[in-house]
């Protein structure tokens, strides 16, 4: 979420879970020369896993994917008094 001023909030970095798996397993791929494959693979073992069930899960990726919103924060002086 990222602050647009005025109480305004954007939604548009929120990731959908495959999104935030596959952004996972990329950066451990990336550090399998520094940490070697065992530790990689054991950490990419349950991740991949989880991406198989999510796949079996949610054939129809459209009803999945997450809009854009705005919300808007709106604080009147004297709303208190008004309810």
């Amino acid at each position: 979420m990222r602050r647009m001023g005025s109480g305004l909030f954007s939604l548009s970095h929120v990731l959908t879970e495959q999104q935030q798996i596959e952004a996972v397993i990329g950066g451990l791929e990336s550090q399998r020369a520094l940490m070697g494959d065992a530790l990689v693979d054991a950490a990419l073992a349950p991740l991949r896993a989880r991406l198989l069930a999510l796949s079996r899960a949610q054939p129809n990726d459209a009803a999945q994917t997450l809009k854009q919103v705005t919300v808007l924060f709106l604080d009147v002086v004297g709303s208190t008094t008004l309810s």
